[in-house]
């Protein structure tokens, strides 16, 4: 049965990234079927698994981009050694008030290799110590627009 995750965001930020990674030694994730409140973004950089979701399975290979709208049920099994992604969890809501569009959807597709660099760009941008917080929105915005052409 899924679990609703308790993922919460800091006062007054829209998201939140972070860089998920490993080492040869890993041994595989532990499958969570889990719902959450936040959006989330997940750019799978290296390893492989699968990410179940209402619509089936789908294989994880490098260069995957994966969304999940909020409360959407979903989980990962990413096999073990070296592995590496770029996790983004986002408040929908000021996304939207902000004029972002959120996909109707799951997304779980290959990107190609320009939209991959930039997603990287992007997601890189989120939690950038240089950037001012005042313009967490907009670099989010500009995240999701990126997403929005990708099938979903």
């Amino acid at each position: 049965m899924p679990l609703c995750e308790p993922v919460m965001l800091a006062p007054g930020r829209v998201a939140r990234s972070e860089r998920v990674g490993s080492t040869a030694e890993a041994p595989p994730t532990a499958r969570l079927s889990h719902f959450h409140a936040p959006g989330e973004i997940v750019l799978f950089e290296s390893g492989a698994g699968r990410f179940f979701h209402r619509h089936g399975q789908t294989v994880l290979t490098p260069g995957m981009v994966i969304y999940v709208p909020p409360f959407a049920y979903h989980d990962f099994a990413i096999d073990g050694g070296v592995r590496a992604w770029r996790l983004i969890q986002f408040d929908a809501d000021a996304a939207r008030q902000a004029g972002a569009p959120l996909p109707g959807g799951i997304i779980a597709c290959a990107a190609t290799p320009g939209q991959w660099r930039r997603l990287l760009m992007l997601a890189d941008w989120q939690d950038d110590p240089a950037e001012p917080a005042a313009g967490a929105t907009a670099r989010l915005t500009a995240l999701l627009w990126a997403i929005a052409p990708l099938p979903i």
